[in-house]
């Protein structure tokens, strides 16, 4: 119970100016003082116990002794209480739910009931019912009987808490004000992106501008800078509590904290969320870029898609990343891989805690060795074409590897697809025969025509078995 919240404050030479953010500068820790020390309690929340005061003789005397405190406070401010009501409201989720009860009442200075139709305790107490009926007060029905659930009113599943006066508008304003910070903030968040996004791409590429690009990067940058200031503040909210000594120390343990969880976030950032993307994006290029642009043969294709390795590598970033971040989700469905267990093992724990070495050496590496080698096997096959051509010269191989010239690396291109389909394909016809020949040799073996351990079928061993019996005379 917060007594903080249960009044209003008022500025004794400006009655009629609103008080906002009260916590922020109003003397809140001497109301809370007078409360812990005032002696009476409030039978609304405490019940019918000894020294316990109906809530509007409780919130008078309580009143007398604020006002006294306050009175000593430089502040020209005072404290009214009582401008809201008491209401009874359960404590549990599991409390029964009975069709035709409501959950919220509100109750007088005694915790009872202010309308007695809602008086589900004295409905449900077969003495407490008697006594009602007599004094002449209208009780809902009891509650039904359930076979598998008592549904009857339990005290102890219910509390008395303050409402403030209209809490409906109050609700109501906290949910448009909530769903205008969150249109703010995001429209905000977007325009910032945009604009840190832009820049950021007009100093690091000289391609056109690509708006969803401008954007991730600036989302990138939002987001460090939050974490750096939420964790500044977690800080110094956590260093504000202690002493000199254990300042000091929690600050150099904070700052190797820091620094360690810095640099392996950005390392693994940049490997996993820069290199390997960038150098996947040169097997994106070589297949599918390069097939795209020899099909069309047109000028504004060629225009549009005429670029450098490097200029490949920058602008196939964002697809790598998706390709990175939809390899990493299902690893995580797949939790019994062997390559799930390492990201487990590798990435559990706080940033600083990370191995980031051994996972450029498990995940990394391997990726970016497979996507190099995958990129270069077209350029090897246009090379052997050439050397068989007999058009095999350095310039020949530098306008193909600037993309330049595509007639022989698209011949190439095709060329290994196919063989990989082929391959493919042979691969998963060899194992379908395997399926196939274990399934029909287990049919053999169930219906008794074969065992597994001998090669002749059985009707041949039965047959020569009964040969080496001699018959009998």
């Amino acid at each position: 119970r917060s007594i903080v919240d249960e009044g209003e404050w008022t500025l004794r030479r400006m009655p009629w100016l609103p008080v906002l953010a009260p916590r922020l500068w109003m003397p809140t820790d001497v109301i809370e003082r007078v409360f812990n020390e005032f002696d009476a309690v409030d039978e609304a929340r405490a019940g019918p116990v000894p020294g316990a005061l109906p809530t509007h003789e409780y919130y008078v005397q309580l009143q007398c002794a604020i006002d006294a405190a306050l009175a000593q406070n430089p502040l020209q401010v005072t404290f009214t209480l009582g401008s809201g009501g008491n209401f009874r409201v359960p404590t549990v989720d599991t409390v029964p739910v009975v069709p035709g009860r409501i959950m919220l009442v509100q109750v007088d200075g005694h915790g009872r009931p202010v309308n007695s139709r809602y008086d589900y305790e004295a409905a449900d107490d077969v003495d407490l019912r008697d006594a009602a009926e007599r004094e002449g007060r209208v009780l809902p029905p009891p509650a039904p009987e359930s076979s598998y659930r008592d549904r009857r009113f339990r005290r102890e599943h219910y509390t008395v808490v303050y409402v403030p006066p209209g809490l409906r508008a109050r609700m109501c304003g906290v949910l448009a004000m909530g769903w205008l910070a969150v249109a703010v903030l995001s429209s905000s968040t977007l325009v910032l992106s945009l604009i840190i996004g832009r820049r950021a791409y007009a100093r690091i590429s000289n391609l056109p501008m690509h708006d969803m690009y401008a954007l991730s990067i600036g989302l990138l940058v939002l987001l460090i800078v939050a974490v750096l200031v939420f964790r500044l503040a977690t800080f110094l909210h956590n260093v504000a509590a202690n002493s000199r000594a254990e300042w000091t120390r929690e600050l150099r343990r904070r700052a190797v904290l820091a620094w360690t969880a810095a640099w392996k976030a950005a390392l693994t950032a940049a490997v996993f969320f820069g290199a390997v993307p960038a150098v996947y994006g040169l097997v994106v290029e070589v297949y599918f870029v390069v097939l795209l642009r020899h099909m069309a043969a047109s000028p504004e294709v060629e225009v549009a898609f005429e670029r450098t390795m490097l200029q490949a590598m920058a602008h196939n970033w964002m697809f790598g990343v998706l390709h990175v971040w939809v390899g990493l989700s299902l690893l995580r469905v797949f939790p019994a891989l062997w390559w799930s267990r390492q990201l487990e093992r590798l990435f559990t724990g706080p940033p600083h805690t990370w191995h980031v070495g051994r996972s450029i050496l498990v995940f990394a590496l391997p990726l970016i060795g497979v996507s190099v080698a995958t990129a270069a096997l077209p350029f090897a096959v246009a090379a052997c074409i050439m050397w068989y051509r007999g058009e095999l010269t350095a310039d020949a191989m530098l306008r193909a590897f600037r993309l330049v010239d595509l007639d022989v690396l698209a011949l190439s291109v095709k060329a290994v697809l196919g063989t990989v389909l082929i391959v493919a394909a042979t691969w998963q016809a060899c194992l379908l025969y395997r399926k196939w020949s274990q399934s029909a040799r287990d049919r053999a073996y169930l219906v008794g025509h074969q065992l597994h351990n001998l090669d002749e079928p059985a009707e041949n061993i039965s047959a020569e078995t009964t040969a080496d019996v001699p018959l009998a005379v």
